[in-house]
C-alpha cells in the first residue's frame, strides 16, 4: 500500500502500515508526531483566519419553535 504514494496522511494509516510490515517502529513514530503537529497547525492556521465569523448553531432542536 505504501509504495504506490508514500503519502501517511493519517495516523491510522502509519500504524496499519507498521502492522503489514511497510514501516518501522521508529520510522512510524516519526510520522505519527509529524502528522499530530501537522494538524494542530493547520488546525490554528484555520482558527486565526476564520476569527471574525460567527460560529454556526449546529444544534438542531435549538432552531425548533415549540
Amino acid at each position: 500500500m505504501a509504495h504506490i504514494s508514500k503519502a501517511h496522511l493519517n495516523p491510522a494509516v502509519t500504524c496499519c502500515l507498521v502492522v503489514i510490515g511497510d514501516l518501522t517502529v521508529p520510522l512510524a513514530g516519526i510520522y505519527v508526531v509529524s502528522q499530530v503537529i501537522g494538524a494542530s497547525l493547520g488546525y490554528g492556521v484555520l482558527m486565526v483566519s476564520q476569527s471574525n465569523l460567527q460560529p454556526i448553531n449546529t444544534t438542531v432542536w435549538s432552531s425548533l419553535k415549540v
